[in-house]
């Protein structure tokens, strides 16, 4: 949901996460990025996660994103998606994952085995 940030026009911000590492990115290339929340994955209009997004299926996949549940001003997995997706583009090679921070070992499987099937993947 993001987190408050100085800002020398406002006094404060909201900064997401994403809004950190398209930052970090320009002077910081990733190889990977991941993304702990409390979901499974990117979802589909019914509920299944959907495996990979990419360039080419990102048009048809759009429209099926929504915001968050909650109230969140940085945008929800629309954003985050749109966020995630504009930096792979910019950075050939990139892999972000999205997943369950929830799930029981998530984290560390999404660590030390990067082909673990969790979640969403958005690569180029």
């Amino acid at each position: 949901y993001g987190d408050v940030a100085i800002d020398d026009v406002r006094g404060g911000t909201i900064v997401s996460t994403e809004d950190l590492f398209v930052y970090l990115a320009r002077v910081l290339p990733p190889r990977r990025i991941l993304l702990a929340t409390d979901v499974p994955g990117v979802l589909d209009g019914v509920g299944r996660v959907i495996p990979v997004i990419t360039p080419g299926n990102l048009p048809t996949i759009r429209p099926l994103l929504r915001g968050a549940r909650g109230i969140d001003v940085t945008g929800g997995m629309a954003d985050k998606v749109e966020r995630m997706a504009g930096l792979v583009e910019a950075h050939p090679g990139l892999e972000v994952r999205i997943f369950s921070g929830l799930e029981e070992r998530a984290l560390f499987r999404a660590l030390v085995e990067p082909e673990a099937d969790l979640g969403t993947r958005i690569q180029g």
